[in-house]
């Protein structure tokens, strides 16, 4: 079992539960995005630590928080761990034996049999950008992709939006 928290609520005073949901989920937790990350350390009182070795030229870096399994950057990372799982007809043992965090993700997601996604709906105005490359789909976008990809392999998969 797997929870993955991406996204900020929309109403900053459902921060702390969100983050107690997170804390309190029997199985994997992982965190995607800056400020998702951030919004847990800060609730947890602690400084993320960023993990600068784990940075590719296509994957930033992710980073450690005490309690959380897992936490990586949100869109660039789910966008490219998606990549990888397609391309890995979603076999976790076709993945990539790098150690970036796109690569640690589709693994730790392909590893649950179960698989829940607790989504923000806060826009990141970054992602607004006209600039940006069109294939960046915004986070629920590509929780949709997950969730059919999943499905199609059989996992269990639930999204709840905050």
């Amino acid at each position: 079992r797997a929870m993955i928290f991406t996204g900020p609520p929309l109403s900053q005073a459902d921060d702390p539960v969100v983050v107690q949901r997170l804390l309190g989920y029997e199985g994997r937790k992982i965190v995607c995005g800056g400020a998702s990350g951030n919004l847990v350390a800060r609730c947890l009182g602690v400084v993320p630590e960023v993990d600068i070795d784990s940075m590719t030229p296509r994957v930033p870096p992710m980073a450690t928080i005490a309690g959380i399994d897992l936490v990586t950057e949100g869109i660039i990372t789910m966008n490219a761990a998606l990549g990888l799982m397609r391309q890995s007809e979603c076999r976790p043992e076709r993945l990539p034996s790098a150690r970036d965090g796109a690569t640690m993700l589709a693994r730790e997601i392909l590893l649950a049999d179960e698989v829940f996604f607790l989504v923000g709906q806060k826009i990141n105005e970054f992602y607004q950008n006209p600039d940006l490359p069109l294939n960046l789909s915004l986070r629920k976008s590509l929780v949709n992709q997950f969730m059919d990809l999943l499905r199609a392999h059989g996992r269990e998969v639930k999204v709840e939006y905050m």
